[in-house]
């Protein structure tokens, strides 16, 4: 049987500004807000973030090889549960992260409150929203092979306008960022229909069973500092206005060592 006929819509926008105020965030919006962080900047806090994290999360990060992927690994899922915690008036070490539909990571009990992760280098993000929301970053590689893995997951569309790109890779990177931050929305995961729906610009039609859902989805693609694409997913109920904020050691101290 044919499933419901959705609609996902791309478009590429201009970069934000990250410059907002974060000390003065209003955690009572939950809204979709992305929050931007730098690995190496915040290291600083890493020991005070690592006691947030639970044994099974402290076992998971001793098993990274290289400290990068540690060190990253245990910022994100800290500073996920103090900013959860801002949000839902817990403290962090109340936020329970558990597994979804297909292993996608949820915060127990909050139906009603969404995120989603996604890392770049020494760059992650973290993104809240009161429906279902993906992102997807990556760092841009003018070298490398994109042709070898476009057969397997993009339509014949995608693949003739990459390669009669001006800079094919860039393309290449926005519709892989596109088509990676909804199937994280909605927790349909990468298989073997990834290559039946396109993501270039514009409206596109297709079957709800591809991705999961009878909800149509808004995907907007942008740059961010140090050579990095991303793409947030989102429902296309309502007009919303991302907000932008990039946590610094000053925030994130003020966050570890304040109440509820």
């Amino acid at each position: 049987m044919q499933g419901p006929e959705v609609e996902i819509y791309c478009r590429s926008v201009t970069a934000p500004i990250w410059d907002t105020p974060i000390d003065s965030f209003d955690f009572g919006n939950k809204k979709l807000v992305v929050f931007l962080f730098s690995v190496s900047e915040l290291s600083p806090n890493l020991e005070s973030c690592l006691n947030l994290l639970d044994d099974i999360e402290r076992k998971k990060a001793e098993r990274f090889f290289r400290s990068i992927d540690c060190n990253r690994y245990t910022l994100s899922r800290a500073i996920l549960k103090l900013l959860a915690g801002k949000y839902l008036k817990k403290s962090p070490v109340e936020i329970e992260v558990v597994e979804g539909d297909n292993k996608k990571p949820i915060i127990k009990g909050c139906s009603d409150f969404h995120f989603n992760i996604s890392h770049a280098g020494n760059n992650s993000m973290i993104v809240f929203n009161d429906e279902e929301i993906g992102v997807d970053i990556e760092e841009l590689n003018p070298s490398f092979n994109y042709i070898e893995i476009m057969g397997g997951v993009f339509s014949e569309a995608e693949k003739e306008a990459v390669l009669n790109a001006n800079v094919p890779v860039n393309l290449f990177y926005n519709l892989w960022t596109r088509k990676e931050a909804l199937l994280k929305a909605t927790a349909k995961g990468i298989d073997e229909d990834f290559r039946l729906f396109t993501c270039l610009d514009g409206q596109h039609a297709l079957n709800g069973d591809l991705i999961g859902t009878e909800l149509n989805w808004m995907i907007e693609t942008f740059a961010i500092p140090n050579n990095i694409v991303c793409s947030l997913a989102f429902r296309r109920s309502i007009v919303i206005s991302p907000q932008f904020l990039r946590i610094n050691n000053r925030f994130l101290d003020t966050i570890l060592h304040s109440n509820i």
